[in-house]
């Protein structure tokens, strides 16, 4: 080439790149000013001669010109503005140098191609990167705007490589009910025997996406769920089909009302002594259902402001817990065989079973041990023997025996029902030599631990009978003295409190396809707001200590609320009960309980950059899979966390075809939230 045509190609120079080298993107710039340089020498690999028409080069040149500069978002300058760089070529008979110039020519240009496209790689991935990039589009723009953007880490999450959804697959037929930790097949596969396997196993979870059954149907709103469910949601067994009615796909409850009424004002009546107080009146608003039936009880004490728990054992269809969330109520899945439940001490003011199997004399009275744990003092069980025969009385003297080694006293007995209340008095343990449990730290959380034959005493400052809680609904407002108790200060939880309200009615005016739309816009209060009843089953994340679920109360919305206390957050399960609201404890990292679409809308704050910081953390990838498990199809989804998580969280559900956005919160710094609904899947 020549020393003048060396010296033209360290001289030369386009116009901005010296004033992009001073801006604050240096390293993006200078990548452009790079490309822009190659451009420029295109003219040089190009020969002339006498002949002045368009060379084959210099239209590849014009058009590579154009192809970067329409990437780049630079103008390059074309051959005509640039000056020449050394003098052309003469025209003189070709000789051997000539020949071996021209051959040398498509060599470079390839070299230079190549030159420039690996800059544009780097230019191009070096510019995607953003510290807080927040995304409106839609799912369908991100579509069209082809793969999903490659979004960069911060190590400090431990989010280690990106995580991905693109290889789940949909689960096969036949598991449109598919609970990861109650897999009977993969139990048994992985050596679980002796009944462990139809126990909860999550060391053994299979991941995909669960599909709804053939003919699904969103369930009624609340409260037309209470009483009417289409039949297609569920496969009923025989056995349940003497309880229901089902005339043309829809399945009714037509003897519930007179039937179970009747019993709850019986048990009222041998509660109070024959008064004519009702159980609210008595100080009772939680109770816990144990083998539920179809959910009749619980639904039956809601009318009277007793919220109850259902639980009943996995079975694979048809199982009571569904029909208990498809009809609005809380339910979770749960045995008191074994394992002791995810509830925090003296969590339930009456405890219930009626013809629930539970052998209660047995083993030693290993279950009532559990029982006791789970009841306030001075609270009450219920026991409804299937039947009298012969061993009923054997079966009662022994139940005698066992109670009363535990403070237990025999409140009533009718027929087949048999009330008995738990102690008051905190001394009768000692007076009576019961067997008493090693004392742990109340703030540890260990799931799902075997039964203790022991009896768990309530620490210093949590003794309080049932008889001495406020009436609902002042127990939801914690007192100063029970604040103390978790650390907190009046003004502090009355502050959180108006926060909360503020909060909610910012929140439900999300609840539009508005938001998603291409031009998204905030619902403004000329907008008509979503109606009361457009979500029922809520689902609090990271509860803390139930504030989402007291707002909606206050609000007046006709909703109930699992309140999920996390075990990678503090255990705060406690105060929930005290203030009459319901809660389980949980771990992201493993699969709820519970069956899928069972809730209209998840709530978290903070949860996600929470369960990343815990010791052994699982990916957001697990946790994303099971919200979408167990959420309805067009339920919502609410989550609020720091940007670079929100971000991922929101990668993560735009690959499984859900509906998202990110919106920014005034005042909360690099706080976002983000607002997902999950799209209908065949």
């Amino acid at each position: 080439m020549g020393r003048a045509t060396h010296r033209a190609l360290l001289s030369v120079k386009v116009p901005g790149c010296l004033k992009a080298k001073s801006d604050s993107r240096e390293d993006h710039l200078r990548s452009r000013c790079s490309i822009l340089s190659l451009l420029h020498l295109f003219p040089l690999f190009s020969t002339s001669g006498q002949d002045h028409s368009p060379k084959p080069s210099k239209v590849l040149d014009s058009g590579l010109s154009a192809f970067f500069s329409s990437i780049m978002g630079f103008s390059a300058p074309s051959q005509s503005q640039s000056r020449p760089l050394s003098p052309p070529l003469s025209s003189e008979s070709v000789s051997p140098a000539r020949i071996r110039s021209r051959l040398l020519v498509p060599f470079l240009k390839c070299l230079a191609l190549c030159l420039i496209s690996i800059l544009v790689l780097v230019a191009v991935l070096g510019g995607s990167r953003s510290k807080h990039r927040v995304y409106t589009g839609t799912y369908r723009r991100y579509q069209e705007g082809g793969a999903l953007e490659v979004l960069g880490y911060d190590p400090g999450f431990q989010l280690g490589r990106a995580p991905s959804l693109k290889n789940v697959k949909g689960c096969p037929d036949g598991m449109e009910d598919f609970v990861p930790c109650y897999d009977v097949a993969a139990s048994i596969k992985a050596g679980f025997k002796n009944g462990q396997e139809f126990q909860r196993q999550c060391k053994v979870q299979k991941q995909c996406i669960v599909k709804p059954p053939k003919g699904y149907r969103l369930p009624p709103r609340w409260p037309t769920s209470q009483r009417s469910l289409w039949n297609s949601n569920l496969k009923v067994t025989e056995e349940r089909l003497e309880r229901i009615l089902i005339e043309e796909s829809v399945i009714s409850f037509p003897s519930e009302e007179s039937l179970m009424e009747g019993y709850v004002q019986q048990l009222e009546e041998m509660i109070s002594a024959g008064g004519n107080r009702t159980l609210t009146e008595m100080g009772i608003r939680l109770a816990l259902d144990i083998g539920c039936g179809m959910a009749a009880f619980s639904s039956t004490l809601l009318s009277r402001n007793v919220l109850t728990m259902s639980i009943s054992a996995y079975e694979e269809h048809g199982a009571p817990v569904q029909f208990a969330q498809e009809r609005g109520l809380p339910a979770m899945i749960g045995s008191i065989s074994s394992m002791q439940l995810p509830f925090s001490l003296s969590a339930y003011d009456m405890i219930h079973c009626k013809d629930c199997g539970a052998q209660w004399h047995d083993k030693g009275g290993l279950l009532l041990f559990e029982v006791n744990r789970l009841l306030r003092p001075g609270g009450y069980f219920v026991w409804t023997l299937p039947f009298l025969d012969q061993s009923s009385n054997s079966i009662l003297k022994i139940m005698g025996k066992l109670t009363s080694s535990i403070c237990w006293s025999q409140l009533a007995h009718n027929q087949r029902t048999v009330i008995w209340q738990k102690t008051t008095k905190q001394r009768c343990y000692t007076s009576r030599r019961s067997t008493m449990c090693e004392k742990k730290n109340p703030a540890d959380v260990l799931l799902y631990q075997p039964l203790r034959p022991c009896v768990t005493e309530a620490p210093n400052g949590r003794w309080r009978t049932v008889q001495q809680q406020h009436l609902w609904p002042n127990r939801l407002m914690l007192t100063a003295r029970r604040l103390s108790r978790y650390g907190m200060v009046s003004k502090d939880f009355n502050e959180d409190v108006q926060s909360w309200l503020a909060k909610l009615s910012n929140y439900w005016s999300l609840f539009t396809p508005v938001i998603f739309s291409d031009h998204p816009k905030r619902p403004s209060d000329d907008d008509p707001p979503a109606p009361k009843n457009v979500v029922r089953n809520i689902m609090d994340m990271n509860a803390q200590y139930g504030g989402f679920n007291a707002a909606l109360l206050t609000a007046g919305k006709p909703v109930w609320v699992m309140n999920v206390v996390p075990t990678s957050a503090p255990n705060t399960l406690s105060a929930v009960f005290d203030r009459g609201l319901l809660g389980v404890h949980h771990d992201w990292c493993e699969a709820f309980p519970t069956y899928p679409r069972s809730y209209d809308l998840l709530y978290a704050r903070s949860l996600l950059s929470q369960e990343l910081q815990k010791p052994k953390p699982c990916t957001l990838a697990v946790i994303v899979l099971e919200m979408d498990r167990i959420l309805r199809p067009e339920g919502w989804v609410l989550l609020q966390d720091e940007t670079q998580v929100i971000e991922t969280a929101r990668s993560l559900l735009v690959q499984i075809r859900w509906e998202a956005r990110i919106i920014e919160i005034p005042g909360h710094g690099d706080q976002r939230l983000l607002v997902g609904q999950k799209n209908w899947r065949k």
